[in-house]
């Protein structure tokens, strides 16, 4: 980064002095392939004018800034933007797979389940639709962690894939 003192100059010809800042690469083209930025401090003082630049310094930093945040995303920013959903979508999937519950639970729960039944503390239908029902929560919950590990194991083999295909301007 340059220091204030670069950014004061006077012009050739001039006894005033001038701020003055690089665009950034990336905005050249918001400012006509213009390099540089210039604007008179109106003073002949090397003391005032390092006071004044400050502002000026200030204004247009402000103004990149804005720039920056209204241009066009490149390619680059909706690459970065599409692996900072992705990344986050893993951290979901992990986060809720955690509160899955885990075999020995399921385990668990069922052998609970059935030893509350016997011991009559749960009170158990002869009715086999009763029995169906109670028997497809347990399925569920098991099927539940099965699939989504499943899936995880899915996304984390694309992955690779998918960031190859993106790298060679084939993902959509």
């Amino acid at each position: 980064m340059a220091t204030i003192a670069t950014n004061i100059a006077q012009r050739g010809g001039s006894r005033f002095y001038y701020a003055r800042i690089a665009v950034p690469i990336d905005l050249h083209g918001l400012y006509n392939g213009r390099r540089e930025l210039w604007r008179s401090l109106g003073t002949r003082c090397p003391k005032e004018a390092r006071v004044k630049v400050l502002a000026i310094l200030s204004e247009w930093h402000a103004e990149f800034a804005e720039k920056r945040r209204l241009r066009e995303p490149t390619e680059a920013d909706l690459e970065a933007a599409t692996w900072e959903h992705y990344r986050t979508e893993i951290e979901l999937h992990d986060a809720q797979r955690r509160m899955l519950p885990t075999e020995g639970q399921i385990a668990a729960a069922t052998g609970q389940l059935a030893a509350e039944i016997a011991e009559g503390k749960v009170p158990w239908s002869d009715d086999p639709v009763v029995q169906m029902a109670s028997t497809a929560v347990l399925q569920a919950m098991k099927g539940r962690a099965e699939f989504e590990q499943r899936g995880a194991q899915d996304r984390a083999a694309q992955a690779p894939l998918a960031r190859r295909d993106s790298l060679n301007g084939m993902g959509g």
